[in-house]
């Protein structure tokens, strides 16, 4: 196991201390750029080393990260168990499982852990985290980021069916990604409390006073990694580029440019590119619009199509530029997108209504400007010392 730099000590910089000290469980965690990773990232810089410490996989072929600065001391990170190639990742954490079962009981023991956060979306983790909390006879704090059992099929359904009730009855709190979260879980289960905890920023960029006013041909951008959360309404974005070919796109996303291709976003006024999270707002800024799709249709359940929240929301926010969001009727973040008017929001698939919303932002000042000053007032309610807060005050509650 490795461990992050020592660092001298200081005081955490939001709330009061947590009367105990808390194993954050999670799959990712930087260097890794997914928004799992940046999310839990984010929570755990608010803590200090005497709060917490933090049990991740590690992802092969990348560097650390910058965990700690010289004014601050973070939680040590360990990561207990290497990611494999996906071919034989599902064989290997079978094989294995007794043996990371046994790194986290003795991570808990010698670090003197006295309560358990397992994040979810991966149920490996979230697994592992319900034993050692019933093995160490902790409390234990579970965090789901994504719907789990009603987005499982098969053998895996089978399995959320079993594990899913018993870590919602054994958790002293049950965090959720969003309200819309909280208001599908708690219809299920009304004897569950669910408390929204919303992902993080901790950075505030200086606010965008003159947002862009996009002209033609738009330079449009894309953030974030294709899945079926958002492949068919991203693939919609092809009917504008066919409409006015001068369209320049740029993609900052991990999936290669072939899954874009077969979207038909391609072409030679299309550019494929990444950028380091902290560097993503600043990136953002340099085009006129930003395409913030949202699945109507794919291979998710559809309660996870209501109630997912992405994590390119807040970058989206904090970068001022005008957003067109095409996101499904009656899903969460298109009810929450309207209440804070900080988006041209087109919630019906029909592909000219999608090329209107381009157009209605092209040569309108005034539009862009409020739904950049809407944006950014709207990012508020992610800052990360603001969430950390509800945390902290909710694992103190816990007798």
């Amino acid at each position: 196991m490795t461990t992050s730099d020592n660092v001298s000590e200081s005081k955490p910089q939001t709330g009061q201390w947590l009367k105990r000290k808390t194993l954050m469980v999670t799959w990712s965690f930087p260097p890794t750029l997914l928004g799992s990773a940046q999310i839990a990232a984010g929570l755990a810089r608010q803590f200090d080393r005497k709060e917490m410490v933090v049990a991740a996989e590690k992802w092969p072929g990348l560097s650390r990260n910058r965990w700690q600065d010289s004014k601050r001391t973070f939680p040590e990170v360990f990561f207990i168990h290497r990611q494999w190639p996906w071919m034989f990742k599902k064989t290997v954490r079978l094989i294995l499982l007794p043996v990371v079962l046994g790194r986290l009981i003795s991570l808990s023991r010698r670090t003197n852990i006295r309560q358990i956060l397992a994040i979810f979306p991966c149920e490996y983790y979230l697994f592992l985290s319900w034993l050692v909390a019933r093995w160490l006879q902790v409390p234990l704090v579970s965090y789901f980021h994504n719907t789990y059992l009603e987005n499982r099929r098969g053998l895996k359904h089978w399995f959320a069916n079993w594990l899913q009730p018993r870590v919602f009855r054994d958790s002293q709190v049950v965090f959720v990604m969003s309200e819309g979260m909280r208001e599908v879980l708690s219809a299920k289960h009304p004897q569950i409390e669910f408390v929204p905890l919303v992902h993080t920023f901790e950075d505030r960029s200086a606010p965008l006073e003159v947002p862009p006013t996009p002209r033609w041909p738009l330079n449009v951008a894309f953030m974030g990694s294709v899945n079926d959360s958002n492949r068919d309404a991203l693939s919609r974005l092809s009917v504008l580029m066919k409409r006015y070919p001068e369209t320049m796109v740029t993609t900052y996303s991990g999936n290669p440019p072939e899954d874009f291709t077969r979207l038909g976003i391609a072409g030679p006024r299309v550019q494929h590119t990444s950028v380091a999270f902290n560097e993503v707002v600043s990136a953002l800024r340099k085009h006129d619009v930003l395409f913030f799709p949202h699945g109507f249709q794919g291979g998710l359940s559809e309660i996870e199509y209501r109630t997912i929240f992405p994590t390119r929301t807040t970058p989206y926010l904090l970068s001022g530029v005008p957003i067109v969001a095409h996101t499904p009727r009656g899903a969460f973040l298109t009810r929450w997108l309207r209440k804070h008017d900080c988006a041209e929001v087109v919630d019906d698939p029909d592909k000219e209504a999608l090329i209107a919303a381009f157009e209605r932002l092209a040569g309108n000042p005034e539009r862009c400007r409020v739904l950049s000053t809407n944006a950014q007032k709207a990012a508020e309610e992610f800052f990360a010392p603001r969430v950390a807060d509800l945390l902290r005050r909710r694992l103190n509650l816990i007798e």
